[in-house]
């Protein structure tokens, strides 16, 4: 799950950089016509993202609760085992907020 994650960071920034390359070297506009297509392309591609985000994190979801309940434990075993593996962790969040930092 978290290379998915980390794709999807990855794409985030590069598209940042190449929002800001192509409407601040390409186009001779005024900085109202710039920020709005800057706001533009930016609601449009994390909306995008987030879907696709959201997709892929239902699917490592399940391919996980069928790989439990594949395992042919008990009943209150494979409770406990999704339990264990729907754990959240807030250190990759910190990771990417790091590095997200470190990139401005």
């Amino acid at each position: 799950m978290y290379r998915e994650a980390l794709f999807l960071f990855v794409i985030l920034v590069a598209e940042g950089f190449l929002e800001d390359y192509l409407f601040g070297s390409f186009y001779n506009r005024s900085a109202d016509a710039q920020k709005t297509a800057s706001v533009v392309v930016t609601v449009i591609l994390g909306s995008t993202l987030g879907f696709v985000g959201n997709h892929l994190y239902m699917m490592s979801a399940k391919r996980k609760i069928l790989r439990i309940i594949d395992s042919h434990l008990t009943e209150d075993e494979t409770l406990e085992k999704l339990k264990r593996a729907g754990g959240t962790s807030l250190a990759f969040l910190y990771v990417l907020i790091v590095v997200d930092l470190l990139l401005l």
